[in-house]
């Protein structure tokens, strides 16, 4: 199980990965440890073989997002276009008079950096928005080579 801990792409926990071991050949001097360490180093190795066909996996963010009607279309077009997020659905709402529209999306956590700031732009301050945790999806090749090229960059 240590072994799937750094995996082949940034040393990132493995995530949806079992190993099974068929048979395993020991003499009477061979302790667990020795049999940890060869399994470990097995593991080790056929990751490394792997990494060609290993893909990134990045937090999805569920997200709910209440803005007035006539602002909605600018708040989707960021979703969508600036944000690499998906409209799952959206469905209207009348608050005290006020014509408001609920829009539930999936976006990338890295992508959320500063939306705060950027829904108050779009609404003149009246969009608020939460979010929880909702999955870990592949990230799209053209975006992991950017993160295997430089890591530290938040610049996707």
């Amino acid at each position: 199980r240590s072994s799937l801990l750094n995996g082949p792409l940034l040393g990132y926990p493995m995530i949806g990965v079992g190993v099974q071991v068929d048979q395993l050949r020991v003499n009477t001097s061979t302790n667990p440890l020795t049999c940890n360490t060869c399994a470990s180093i097995c593991i080790s190795n056929a990751l490394r073989d792997l990494q060609s066909s290993s893909s990134l996996l990045e937090p999805i963010l569920k997200v709910r997002i209440r803005v007035p009607n006539e602002q909605m279309g600018g708040v989707i077009s960021d979703i969508t276009a600036g944000r690499r997020g998906q409209v799952v659905e959206v469905s209207q709402l009348d608050t005290r008079g006020i014509a408001t529209s609920i829009i539930e999306a999936e976006i990338p956590l890295s992508e959320m950096l500063g939306y705060a700031t950027a829904l108050r732009s779009l609404t003149q301050g009246n969009g608020t928005f939460e979010t929880k945790f909702h999955q870990y999806r592949h990230v799209g090749q053209d975006i992991q080579e950017k993160i295997l090229e430089d890591p530290y960059s938040m610049n996707y």
